[in-house]
């Protein structure tokens, strides 16, 4: 699927027009605190409907295993 327009809405409007149960999703920012002011990650957390997995990079990698 390809969208066009401002990622964590896509995301939003997507989640909410399939009415999942989860969004998982990888964050590559490498502090907490980066976290939460302002990313893409923060953004859905805040807005979403559903639950919200954020996992950090080098998590993502060990579960590919």
């Amino acid at each position: 699927m390809i969208r066009n327009g401002v990622v964590a809405d896509e995301i939003l409007r997507q989640a909410k027009k399939s009415s999942v149960d989860a969004i998982i999703m990888v964050s590559k920012s490498p502090k907490l605190s980066s976290y939460i002011n302002g990313s893409t990650a923060a953004k859905i957390v805040r807005h979403s409907d559903c639950s919200v997995f954020v996992l950090k990079h080098h998590s993502a990698t060990m579960i590919e295993r």
